[in-house]
This record gives C-alpha cells, sequence and structure tokens, in this order.
C-alpha cells in the first residue's frame, strides 16, 4: 500500500469523501463516503497529514511518480495553497515573523519554472479547470497570462518576476469582498463599489506594511486598473503615463475575469474574451500588448472546445506550429457517445481537420493529467 497526500483541491465541502482518510500516523479519520462539512475541517484535516491508500503495482511506480512530480497540475495545487496562505496573511496584517516579499518571489520564481516547462498545459488549465477558490486561482492564473506577455515583448527577469508578484497580489485589498463578489448576481451596493475603487491602493498599502520595498512591484499594483483611455481608476492615468507592465497585467487581469464562471453565469469561450479584448484594445487595454497576447494564445489556444472534419468534438491541448494545426484530444464521437478515454488526432490530416469553434461540454472528464499525457499510459490499460 501507498500513501497519497490529500491536497486542499481534493476535497469540497458538502461533498463525500471518495476513500477513507487517515492521519500521518495512518490513524483513520474519515470513512469513504463521509461528508466534509465546512472549510474549517478541511484545514483540520490537512494540518493532521490527511492522505489515502493505494494498492501500487511496483513495475509502474517510478514511471508514475516521474509524471507526477513534472506534473503541472499537482504543483499548481500546491502554488495555490502557499499563494492562499500568504494572501490571507497579508490581507489580515497578521505577518509578524514572515518575510512575505521573498514568499512572493519564491512563488514566482516556482510559476515561471512550470510555465517553461508545459506552458501549453497552463494555458489549458486556464480555460478547463474550475475547482479552485476564484480568489486563489485568478491571481496564479492572471500572473501565467503576464508571464506569457512578458516573454512575448521580451521583458527582462527582473521586470518579468514583479510583474508576476504584482498579478499575485494586485487584489489583496479586497480579498474577502472578491470571494463574495464571485458569487453575487445584484448589483454592486455603495460599499462594495468603494472597496472596489479602493482597492488598488489599499492592495500597495497593505503590501507595503507587509514589508515589500520593491518599488515597481508596488506601483504596477497601483495601477492595475487604469485605462489607456484615462477611463481607469484610482488615477484616472492615460496610457502614456502608466507603465507597460501595468498594461499588460490589466489586461492579463481582465481576459481571467472574463473567461472565469461565475455561480451564476459560465464564463466566456477563450475566442470570445479574445475577440473582447480586440474590439476594447486601444480604449480600455494596450493596443500592442492586446494583439500580441491575441497572436501568441493562437486561434485555437488549449482549453479550446472545437469540431472535427469527422463530426468529432475535441478539446485542444497544445499549439501548433501552424496556429490551424494544434494537437487536439477528440472526447466525443461522431454521433455523441463520450470517448472512455480521451483520442489524440492530428489536426493536419484532412480527416481530423477543424470544422469550426464549439461550445465547451457541459460534462467531460477534467482529469488534466489524463487530457495533456501527465498519466502513465500502462495504467490506463
Amino acid at each position: 500500500m501507498e500513501r497519497v497526500e490529500i491536497v486542499r483541491n481534493d476535497l469540497t465541502v458538502g461533498k463525500p469523501v471518495s476513500w477513507d482518510v487517515y492521519d500521518r500516523s495512518d490513524r483513520l479519520l474519515l470513512k469513504k463516503g463521509m461528508t466534509v462539512h465546512s472549510l474549517r475541517q478541511i484545514m483540520q484535516l490537512l494540518d493532521m497529514g490527511a492522505c489515502h491508500l493505494i494498492e501500487v503495482d511496483p513495475e509502474t511506480v517510478f514511471d508514475q511518480e516521474m509524471l507526477d512530480v513534472l506534473s503541472p497540475f499537482d504543483r499548481i495545487a500546491t502554488l495555490a495553497l502557499n499563494l492562499e496562505n500568504v494572501l490571507t496573511l497579508i490581507s489580515t496584517e497578521h505577518t509578524n515573523g514572515h518575510n512575505i516579499q521573498q514568499q512572493v518571489l519564491d512563488l514566482c520564481d516556482e510559476l515561471i519554472e512550470l510555465c517553461e516547462t508545459d506552458i501549453d498545459a497552463l494555458i489549458g488549465a486556464i480555460h478547463v479547470d474550475e475547482q479552485y477558490r476564484y480568489t486563489v486561482i485568478h491571481p496564479l492564473h492572471t500572473a501565467v497570462l503576464c508571464y506569457i506577455v512578458a516573454q512575448k515583448t521580451k521583458l527582462n527577469i527582473d521586470k518579468t518576476v514583479c510583474l508576476m508578484a504584482a498579478g499575485l497580489t494586485c487584489n489583496v485589498g479586497m480579498f474577502d469582498l472578491q470571494e463574495i463578489l464571485h458569487g453575487q448576481a445584484g448589483q454592486l451596493n455603495e460599499e462594495q463599489k468603494r472597496q472596489i475603487l479602493d482597492h488598488p491602493k489599499k492592495s500597495a498599502l497593505l503590501l507595503k506594511k507587509a514589508g515589500v520595498m520593491n518599488k515597481l512591484w508596488l506601483e504596477v499594483v497601483l495601477q492595475h486598473h487604469e485605462q489607456i483611455d484615462g477611463s481607469g481608476y484610482p488615477r484616472r492615468l492615460q496610457g502614456k503615463y502608466f507603465l507597460k507592465e501595468s498594461r499588460i497585467l490589466g489586461m492579463a487581469d481582465k481576459y481571467h475575469a472574463m473567461i472565469s464562471s461565475r455561480h451564476y453565469r459560465k464564463g466566456l469561450t477563450p475566442t470570445q474574451a479574445l475577440k473582447q479584448l480586440f474590439k476594447v484594445r486601444g480604449k480600455q487595454i494596450d493596443e500592442t500588448v492586446a494583439l500580441m497576447f491575441i497572436k501568441e494564445v493562437g486561434i485555437y489556444p488549449p482549453g479550446s472546445f472545437v469540431r472535427l472534419k469527422n463530426g468529432e468534438t475535441a478539446l485542444v491541448t497544445r499549439r501548433g506550429e501552424d496556429s490551424m494545426k494544434p494537437e487536439v484530444k477528440s472526447l466525443l464521437s461522431a454521433n455523441g457517445k463520450m470517448y472512455e478515454q480521451p483520442k489524440l488526432r492530428n489536426t493536419s490530416k484532412s480527416a481530423y481537420d477543424i470544422a469550426g469553434l464549439c461550445l465547451p461540454l457541459s460534462s467531460f472528464n477534467r482529469d488534466l493529467k489524463l487530457l495533456w499525457d501527465y498519466v502513465d499510459p500502462s495504467l490506463l490499460s
């Protein structure tokens, strides 16, 4: 038997657990099928070293362990938990004894390493992964989007790290409110409007109190809601008067907000969101930044759903050298039957030509490790 650590996104309030849950001393904490009742209970389980046990074929251990180590999805889960802890410390001003600046920079270093390892998998996860709290996954995904543009604009590494650090922390000034708004269908009240308009200043102030001294980082946080036409906030700066890094963050923040589902509405598809960016280029967002981002992620970004010439419905998993011929995995047959395992299709072959974009499937196997080949094929037989 092998112990498998349980991470934050393995447990959901109100849902039964899928296995017997043990602590780090192998004492039984929850029986399979029991329900987790609160976030506090989840945090207590994690603090106790929650794990479950599986039987492992010794011949397959090495390959799958190596794939798990390399998997960006396992590593994002850890980063999300660490970021949530850091943002909580900053927002509650309980940072004594913590080197917050270094902790955030360390998160940026890990995120850059992930981006350099498999950026297509991360772009795909940005579009289809819905298992995390918005207040935590939004900054992580926004930082990834910033990295994409930073690389394309040849931003140096120091400025890239500052930009990504700003992406991770720019909304800490409304950390609690952001989660409320994520599920709120009605109009904002006056106090909520005030908090939103104040959050760039409050975020920068909280970061300074937490020991962040980097001027570029703080200024990008302060400017991330300014707009090219001067209609942004808090200082209504026009394009030429605010930083390039702030323009990149503003674009990334807006794009991720558009594709993110709320409790009361579905997020836009990647194509719909890219069209919106194109419409507001030169007004709300920097035209050069917008066009560069649109070109870089492509017509069919990873995480897009497409219809193939043979009638199958597929998920784009990787960009190709030819933007019209990405790598895809077919999920649904031409007669509407869901495949047990995704089928890799070569879209450069006429039979698998992309016929066009389609709406996301309402239900499909969201095992991202399987979709992006981070599962040992021998375990699927």
